[in-house]
């Protein structure tokens, strides 16, 4: 009788659990899988209990707890699932089917443990004992035994793959979970062995459910109250792996000394209570083991000193500058940059966002657990209003933004707290990362922010210098493209020389005088425009340095726009041209424009593919005039748009990847600014502004 009271204590102490969790946090999916565990661990507790009360209604009581140990993997199962999620783990979809497997064995087991209690178990008059006949009785302990061995293995996961120090944080919960799978296992394996189901091992099982749910709950109020220790101590890493080794393993020798001497006293519950003492040991030397504190405090017994910052600033500097030491590339720069930043720090959602040279908007380029957000922000975005001209992190609350809908829907899409601007002192503002609150809801102190604020410069640095190694690179690539035009002069003067003779031979055998005159018009304009880049080839070859002045004309811009699409009369997807009245005039070099022009209305035809609609269209805006080009393909993915400007970057197999960037150029030549803005599926929009002549500009 006396042994039945840890029962009902244990089965007390997990409802009241159970009953703060779903009436604290009705929505919440960690908690409503702690409810559903705790809520089948009471239970079970309770009718183990109740076998002890009421011996004339044991079979009964058996009955419901089995019922119940067979729903406990699933419980179990349920936490670890939603542990994965919660934590965006990267093996969230084999758990999702995993749990469904689980689930439905379960679902089977316990309707026949229903309908037909007498084939799976019976029990020995007068004795206490519920034996478990075979092969049912040994098929239903055998599934509970894989479903728990398997629940507890995802818990082993969570922890090996949870990054430092969300480890630390969620352990208490974890390892006080995998505690009731521990036990349960134990208890399964008697059963599967044995097929005995005696009262003796119900108050060994019953302390170790109270042991485990003390730690649930311990772990549960460091979610909350947690404030993690600011202090780091430096040691010998071979000394402090010795002693390690040392004191785990007198530890292990203490453990066997004392089950023996249990054994030696002939005890009638000796048996169970040397279960029940390798099962506590078990626990303190997991706890241990996962304890960042213990580490410390060993650590720092042999350093005899500690440091006062939260950080070993030398030693996380080193780390930072040896990780970027092999990156020579934007990708890997902001692939290590999302790594230090997970390994550092405890938020669950990071982001990381660049500014595109392309529309000069700032997008989302590495995530963790956040996933893509939809859309990119504009300069005018209150979140780079804020970053503009800081130099450290910066702290946007919630409650000061409750009327700002923008802002508001940043947040609840990136869960940002901290916001870190990448900004060095030659560059303006060419990005940004965004940490959200640390799990346990620890804040943020000095000194985070005195590592982000060097992080952030150094990382801003490295990109500078990444810049300025790609504008080398396409330096050098110029050159080699003026290098090799000087071989490409012979062969086109020797096609001008042709056609100049096939016009000779057109006026003088054709029949047709119009078109005899239309051909040689033709033919004879050709000529003259070989000629004119042979002669611009000649001076660039020549001399490199010599810029050739330019001869920009006063004209409308619906002139150079008209000649662009008449060109393309007649092919497929034609561009219908919707010309803006009262146009002010505008200064040209008119056969570049119309190679911008007619270059953006040919790659809007490629994207196309014969299927679709190009439209072009000429307004004012302010002081300026403005030409939008829109087409409704397939639009360019996020990915190619950041590099769409930069030179010998094509996605074409016989492209050279100059054509875009040339255009840039040239429009920029004429005091214009030229932006793509793009989405998959929905197409591409290119604007080209250009400044209107005024008085002051033509003296």
């Amino acid at each position: 009788m006396v042994g039945m009271i840890p029962c009902f204590l244990s089965s007390g102490a997990a409802l009241v659990l159970a009953a703060l969790l779903v009436s604290k946090h009705k929505r919440d999916g960690v908690y409503l899988a702690l409810f559903s565990v705790l809520s089948v661990t009471a239970l079970v507790q309770f009718f183990n209990g109740l076998t002890g009360l009421y011996e004339t209604q044991m079979f009964m009581w058996r009955q419901l707890a089995l019922i119940g140990e067979i729903a406990l993997p699933v419980t179990l199962y349920y936490v670890a699932f939603s542990l994965i999620r919660h934590l965006s783990l990267p093996f969230q979809q084999m758990c999702v089917w995993r749990f469904r497997f689980v689930l439905a064995i379960a679902i089977g087991l316990g309707m026949f443990v229903v309908g037909f209690p007498h084939t799976v178990m019976s029990l020995v008059p007068d004795s206490g004992v519920v034996l478990f006949e075979r092969p049912w009785g040994r098929v239903i302990w055998g599934c509970i035994l894989m479903g728990l061995v398997v629940a507890l293995s995802e818990f082993e996961h969570i922890l090996r793959s949870s990054r430092d120090p969300l480890r630390y944080q969620i352990k208490f919960v974890v390892i006080g979970v995998g505690g009731i799978a521990s036990i349960a296992i134990v208890q399964a394996s008697q059963m599967l062995l044995f097929s005995v189901w005696q009262q003796e091992y119900v108050w060994m099982a019953a302390i170790a459910v109270m042991i485990s749910v003390g730690l649930i709950t311990y772990g549960l109020s460091r979610w909350s109250t947690e404030n993690l220790s600011q202090k780091l101590y430096v040691s010998p890493q071979a000394l402090y792996t010795s002693l390690t080794f040392l004191i785990v393993g007198g530890y292990l020798l203490g453990v066997g000394i004392l089950t023996e001497v249990v054994r030696q006293t002939d005890w009638a519950l000796s048996s169970a209570l040397e279960i029940l003492l390798v099962f506590v040991a078990c626990l303190v030397l997991v706890i241990t083991l996962f304890s960042r504190q213990a580490r410390a405090e060993l650590q720092a017994f042999i350093a005899k000193h500690f440091y006062r910052s939260k950080y070993d600033y030398r030693s996380k500097w080193l780390e930072v500058t040896e990780s970027f030491s092999s990156c020579h590339s934007l990708d890997s720069i902001l692939d290590e940059l999302l790594n230090i930043l997970s390994r550092t720090f405890g938020a669950p959602k990071m982001t990381i966002w660049m500014k595109f040279q392309t529309d000069n908007r700032f997008h989302q380029v590495r995530s963790l657990t956040t996933g893509p957000l939809r859309g990119a922000i504009a300069p005018t975005h209150p979140v780079i209003a804020a970053l503009a001209n800081q130099t450290g992190p910066i702290v946007l609350q919630v409650n000061e933004t409750e009327q700002n809908d923008e802002l508001k829907k940043f947040i609840e899409g990136t869960r940002a707290v901290v916001y870190v601007p990448l900004q060095s002192v030659s560059e303006h503002l060419m990005g940004f990362v965004t940490l959200s609150e640390e799990l346990h809801s620890r804040k943020y102190i000095r000194d985070d922010f005195d590592l982000l604020r060097a992080m952030g410069y150094h990382v801003a640095m490295l990109l500078t210098q990444v810049k300025l190694m790609d504008e080398q690179r396409a330096s050098a690539e110029w050159e080699a493209v003026h290098k090799f035009s000087a071989f490409y002069l012979h062969d086109l003067k020797n096609l001008a020389s042709g056609l100049s003779l096939v016009s000779q031979n057109a006026e003088m055998y054709g029949q047709d005088p119009e078109f005899q005159v239309s051909a040689m018009r033709t033919i004879g304009n050709t000529v003259q425009r070989i000629m004119t880049l042979i002669g611009k080839l000649s001076i660039q070859v020549k001399s490199p340095k010599q810029e050739i002045p330019p001869s920009f004309e006063l004209m409308n811009v619906n002139t150079s726009v008209s000649e662009a699409v008449e060109a393309l009369h007649g092919t497929a997807c034609t561009p219908k041209f919707l010309p803006g009245n009262d146009l002010p005039q505008v200064s040209l070099i008119p056969d570049e424009f119309k190679h911008v022009v007619l270059n953006l209305l040919l790659n809007a035809q490629q994207a196309l593919n014969g299927d679709g609609t190009i439209m072009i269209e000429t307004k004012r805006e302010g002081t300026n005039v403005a030409v939008t080009i829109k087409d409704n393909g397939p639009g360019i993915p996020e990915s190619q748009l950041r590099t769409l400007f930069q030179p010998f970057r094509t996605t074409k197999k016989k492209g050279l990847g100059i054509g875009l960037y040339q255009c840039k150029q040239i429009v920029q030549s004429h005091g214009g600014a030229m932006r793509i803005e793009s989405q998959e599926g929905s197409g591409t929009n290119v604007y080209i502004l250009l400044p209107q002549v005024t008085e002051e500009s033509q003296r």
